[in-house]
């Protein structure tokens, strides 16, 4: 995908330690106190993991820039607005600087999905900080995200913009572990919810949450450990206590529920029947 400059050139796209960087470079071509357009530019590569709405947004974005001086102390603070108009961009990431006599040049890190939101019927991907991502992520980005149901009636905001829905700052708060214990445990997990049975508004108390496996299999969790809460179990003991757990029943193989954010463990079939705990120490603590 190529444009021809008309007075600057961009170079967009460097692919790094698996981490997308993208690199601009606007190159001058007179004296670089004349007034020129950031909206002269030419695109010279692209990541093939880009997709086609993120370039044409970014070229939309690019070609509706003023006209600064280079030397001007606003050039820099106008090229970082071009990115920062765009959702997907992470404005933590960006840098921007001049890079005489070949022009600005800006660094800069798309946003990348820390949840998604299932909220009528669509996936919605949300940062780490909580905001929302537009559409434009490759499938592969979505691979191993953990999904959190939304119930239809939750307002998300626009893209770009956070989410102060409790479920999903608890879940956000909740994400290191979950994702340590699924690491570490082997288990097929694949999100968190709302804990079964948890009333669904609870002003100024943050919701327990239960992790669950792709065949429906749940522990329940309770809240993050940075969450203050009452009767909270610290995390060291909640993952000792699963360790201990799978070692008689490895992949939760006929358990239908893990209690661990109670004082005592319990284990529950499918047909609710309660199981017999492990005969080792480590539950009962």
């Amino acid at each position: 995908m190529k444009f021809r400059p008309l007075g600057f050139g961009l170079l967009f796209g460097v692919l790094l330690l698996s981490l997308w960087k993208f690199l601009l470079s606007f190159q001058q071509e007179v004296d670089a106190a004349e007034l020129r357009s950031l909206s002269n530019f030419q695109i010279l590569h692209l990541p093939p993991k880009i997709t086609p709405l993120w370039r044409l947004e970014l070229q939309e974005a690019l070609e509706g820039a003023p006209e600064v001086k280079l030397l001007d102390p606003s050039s820099l603070t106008a090229a970082r607005k071009l990115l920062t108009s765009l959702p997907w961009v992470d404005p933590v990431s960006i840098q921007v600087e001049r890079h005489l006599p070949d022009g600005i040049r800006m660094e800069f890190q798309p946003r990348k999905p820390r949840l998604l939101a299932h909220w009528r019927g669509k996936y919605v991907a949300i940062s780490r900080k909580g905001i929302t991502i537009p559409k434009g992520l490759p499938e592969e980005a979505y691979q191993g995200i953990a999904v959190v149901p939304l119930d239809d009636d939750v307002q998300l905001p626009p893209p770009g913009r956070r989410v102060a829905h409790p479920l999903i700052q608890e879940a956000l708060a909740c994400a290191d572990e979950y994702y340590a214990i699924r690491r570490e445990s082997g288990l097929d997990l694949i999100g968190m919810e709302r804990m079964p049975g948890y009333p669904k508004s609870t002003p100024g108390v943050p919701p327990a949450l239960s992790f669950f496996t792709r065949d429906g299999r749940r522990i329940l969790w309770g809240r993050a450990e940075k969450t203050k809460g009452p009767l909270r179990i610290p995390l060291e003991q909640k993952a000792r206590r699963l360790h201990v757990v799978l070692t008689d029943y490895p992949k939760l193989e006929g358990v239908s529920q893990v209690h661990l954010h109670t004082p005592l463990v319990r284990l529950f079939s499918e047909a609710g029947e309660r199981l017999p705990l492990p005969s080792m120490p480590g539950l009962a603590e």
